[in-house]
């Protein structure tokens, strides 16, 4: 375990040092403060009256539908494919390589939990300062939305790290991996009985949980998402351990 967490830290610093990621960073904690400076704008003319608490959730639907799986693809691809191409995947000894896979997405299963605890910070300072009507009930909501945000999204990112292990640029693997996420949103209209099958079914769950429904049902989402990460997980590291390099 405590290689593991050294080499997490690492796996972090690769990532937040690049200029890219300091530069994606920067903008997502510019756009919501950015996005209700000007509705606010808007609303102070009388052109339209936006309701804080939709506005609120609208971004966060855009920024786990969007903004973050695309950081995932790009970052999963740096990773594995990335370091493949320039030979530094296995340029460290001994550490072992369930160490290497493991460290990686835990690294990047914080990097979306900090992204959407930056989000929320953002968001809801932006309210309090531009939208009164916004209550503290609405921010504890707000924020328990963006927290189980993270569970779906960490499915799509354990999927995407088991995708890359079948390619070997990282290029390739950016373009595969957002041809399969779109397609996962495309299938169920083919096949609606394969709709809550795909992680991303489950990216905007956050509104149901505010809402009148079977608890039953989201224990049984809940189940289902831990699950599919499990399993792609294990075979994402099985692929990654027979990787020949």
């Amino acid at each position: 375990m405590e290689t593991i967490k050294i080499n997490t830290i690492n796996e972090l610093e690769k990532l937040l040092f690049k200029r890219g990621m300091k530069i994606h960073f920067f903008l997502i904690s510019l756009l919501p403060f950015l996005i209700l400076l000007a509705t606010e704008k808007v609303i102070t003319n009388d052109m339209l009256i936006l309701p804080a608490v939709n506005l609120s959730y609208a971004m966060l639907k855009g920024f786990v539908i969007i903004v973050i799986p695309l950081f995932s693809f790009v970052a999963v691809a740096d990773l594995f494919a990335g370091e493949l191409e320039k030979g530094t995947l296995f340029f460290v000894r001994p550490i072992k390589r369930s160490e290497i896979y493991f460290s990686k997405i835990t690294a990047l299963a914080i990097l979306i939990f900090l992204q959407l605890i930056l989000f929320f910070t953002i968001t809801a300072i932006s309210l309090l300062l531009f939208r009164n009507e916004f209550q503290v009930s609405d921010l504890a909501r707000l924020f328990f939305s963006t927290l189980i945000s993270w569970l779906p999204l960490l499915a799509i990112t354990v999927l995407a790290a088991f995708i890359t292990q079948f390619v070997k640029s990282s290029t390739a693997t950016v373009g595969i991996g957002m041809f399969s996420y779109l397609a996962m949103f495309g299938l169920p209209f083919l096949l609606p009985g394969s709709l809550y099958l795909f992680p991303t079914a489950y990216l905007d769950w956050f509104q149901l949980w505010n809402e009148n429904v079977s608890y039953s049902w989201m224990i049984q989402s809940s189940i289902y998402l831990i699950s599919f990460i499990s399993l792609f997980l294990s075979i994402g590291y099985y692929m990654f351990k027979r990787k020949e390099v």
